[in-house]
């Protein structure tokens, strides 16, 4: 192990093109110096050969099988496309039920003022209108204004 002190970092090609990468210059002093018995650190990845149990020679390569499991089938193209279309199939109808469930749900409520009235006037015809406390009313160019 050694140990620096970082003395200047400069950056090189300041401004560049926004692609391009950094580039520093790094000034250092060595503080304590790098004993012969200690690692080597690189940038760049240091080549080591390791035993390996699994390598073998080149072109002896077996395919082995993982899973151990014996008892499985084989898939049938035709037999996994039905299934695959009867989920795609139940999806539909589970989406086409929450759209309608959310259609009902969004039903239009009547508001009070609307039930008062139509309890007061009977049944709403064509053309018939509801108007709320300070609502305004244009008639024939004249304005008129609703007090309850």
């Amino acid at each position: 192990m050694s140990a620096v002190n970082i003395t200047n970092v400069a950056v090189l090609d300041n401004p560049t093109a926004f692609l391009n990468p950094f580039q520093f210059e790094i000034s250092y002093e060595c503080l304590v110096p790098l004993d012969d018995d200690d690692k080597r650190y690189s940038p760049e990845p240091i080549p080591q050969h390791t035993e390996n149990q699994f390598e073998e020679e080149d072109g002896s390569f077996s395919p082995q099988l993982m899973h151990g499991n014996e008892d499985e089938d084989a898939i049938d193209p035709e037999e996994d496309k039905a299934e695959l279309d009867r989920k795609r199939e139940a999806i539909v109808l589970e989406h086409q039920r929450k759209v309608e469930e959310a259609m009902k749900a969004k039903a239009r409520v009547p508001d009070e003022m609307e039930m008062k009235a139509i309890k007061m006037m009977g049944a709403m015809e064509e053309g018939d209108a509801v108007f709320g406390a300070g609502a305004e009313v244009n008639l024939d160019s004249q304005v008129w204004m609703i007090f309850l």
